[in-house]
Formats: structure tokens, sequence, C-alpha cells
């Protein structure tokens, strides 16, 4: 048990479970995805943005008790993240690359902020694999409710791990603003978006991959849902 599971209190009176001040919800991942699979296939991919840019915004305050506790140390904030995601059953997570985070995070912030154009041959600044997702997971499931399809496209033309996208856009945010004097992060941070380079769903195996760019000029900051034929897709 990791140390978000340690902390969250099971409020049965309140009928609630927080950590601190945020509020959590548990659901099962087949009621998530299947809302997701009942929609037509032409407004999923707004969907799934959707979920991203929330989960973006509003996990970006976890990510900032988590690195204020960790005194801005941004290891330590991987570290952390991959613990949390295990603790709310959101996946094994691995953030790829032999290089340390000081490293990657040096880099990040001049990266994002002069070569906001670079192109697709460039390396990601970060790079996270995800085994067991449970919005794979749950998609697979609602594709075989009662013994048949949902429809014929359930096995999935887009990526639909946004949440997990919108949680990596939420760290690569606090990653890529200055730190201060007192090792707190300041700043504005860099624009960036985060791809679904490989995703279970639709690409088969049990691992989910995503990466933070920097954001093409024209492109506004977020996740970006991939079709099959989508850039860096196996």
């Amino acid at each position: 048990m990791g140390a978000l599971a340690g902390r969250l209190v099971f409020d049965e009176a309140c009928g609630e479970v927080r950590d601190g001040p945020r509020r959590y919800l548990l659901m099962r991942a087949d009621v998530l995805m299947g809302a997701l699979a009942r929609l037509p296939m032409q407004v999923r991919g707004d969907m799934l943005a959707a979920l991203a840019d929330s989960v973006r915004d509003n996990g970006a305050d976890s990510v900032r008790a988590y690195l204020a506790q960790l005194g801005g140390d941004g290891d330590a904030l991987l570290s952390a993240m991959t613990v949390a995601a295990a603790d709310l059953g959101w996946g094994a997570w691995r953030f790829t690359g032999q290089e340390s985070v000081a490293h990657r995070e040096a880099a990040i912030p001049a990266s994002l902020r002069q070569h906001a154009g670079q192109d697709d041959s460039a390396a990601p600044l970060l790079s996270l694999a995800v085994r067991n997702s449970p919005f794979v997971a749950g998609w697979r499931a609602e594709g075989h409710v009662q013994g048949r399809r949902v429809d014929p496209e359930s096995a999935s033309t887009l990526a639909v791990c946004a949440p997990i996208a919108g949680m990596l856009a939420a760290v690569a945010d606090a990653l890529s603003r200055e730190t201060g004097a007192g090792g707190e992060r300041v700043g504005a941070a860099a624009s960036i978006e985060v791809v679904e380079s490989h995703c279970a769903a639709s690409h088969g195996g049990e691992e989910c991959r995503f990466e933070v760019r920097a954001a093409p000029p024209a492109l506004q900051p977020g996740f970006r849902p991939q079709r099959r034929t989508h850039r860096g897709a196996e």
C-alpha cells in the first residue's frame, strides 16, 4: 500500500472518500468506458479530449501537493506518481528513459520554450508506459456486454486512456515550471501536448505508451486522441 492509499479516508457517515480536501469517486471501469462506447463515433474523441483536459486541470492540484511535500524533487515526484496510480487502480506506471528527472527537467523548460515547433523526429521530453490500464480493461469488458459487441467499431480506433494522458500532462506542467530558491515551482507552465503513441485498446498488447512533446504553435495544449494511423503507431 502506498502513501496515497494510507491517506484516503473512507467516511461512512458522509458517504465520502477523501485525501485531505480532495474527494475521490470509486467507479467501475466498465461503467465509465461503457458511456464512451454508447456515444456516436464522431463525438468519442471530444469526450476523451474533455476528460483529459479536466484531469489535467483538476489533477494539477494533487500533483502540486505531492511536489510541495517532496520539496520540489522531480525524481521523487515521478516515483510518487507511480505509487499513487497503483493506489487508485490506474495501472502499473513506468516512466521510461535512462536519464534522471533532474536531467530531463533541466531540458524541459528550455526545450518547451525554445523549440515549441520541433518536428516529429525529436525525442519526447518525457515518456510513460502503463501496463494494465483500467480504461483499456473497461473498454474491453464493455465490448462484450451480454455477450455482444456494442458496435462494429468497439475494437476502437482511438486511444482511450485520456485520463492518464491528462494526469501526465499535469505532471509535465509541474516539471516545466522553474524551481524557486526554496525548491517551490514558480512561473508559468510551458506549452506541451501528450500523445498516447500506443494504446492497447486499439493496437493490442497489455501496455500503453505516452509521450510528452512540445506543442506545435498552432495546437492548443492538451491531449490529442490518436486514430489507428496516428504518428508513432506500431
